[in-house]
């Protein structure tokens, strides 16, 4: 089985419809979008060679994303400093790394 076959498999066991997977970057990680649904999948495949902790370090940061969050709410009228995050925050200028 291939990254690809493996990234849809695990999506579809998880009831994530995978239809039309579309592979977004193929390096050292699969990255594909599982569309039609609203997920990205990335699969590791040559880095734990190159950094053995990259699986716990992986494990630590899934779980950590699924923890619960409390939700924040504002205040009809009230400002927020709170920025969306969006590519060019995430990129930096240009598409490229800060």
């Amino acid at each position: 089985m291939n990254a690809l076959d493996a990234a849809v498999a695990v999506a579809r066991e998880h009831g994530v419809r995978a239809d039309e997977p579309r592979v977004l970057k193929d390096a050292h990680n699969l990255v594909v979008h599982l569309a039609p649904s609203p997920v990205v999948a990335r699969v590791g495949r040559k880095m734990t060679a190159l950094r053995p902790h990259i699986k716990q370090r992986e494990l630590e940061l899934t779980l950590w994303l699924l923890e619960p969050r409390p939700r924040r709410t504002r205040r009809r009228g009230a400002e927020s400093s709170a920025r969306a995050l969006t590519p060019e925050r995430c990129s930096g200028p240009r598409g490229g790394r800060p």
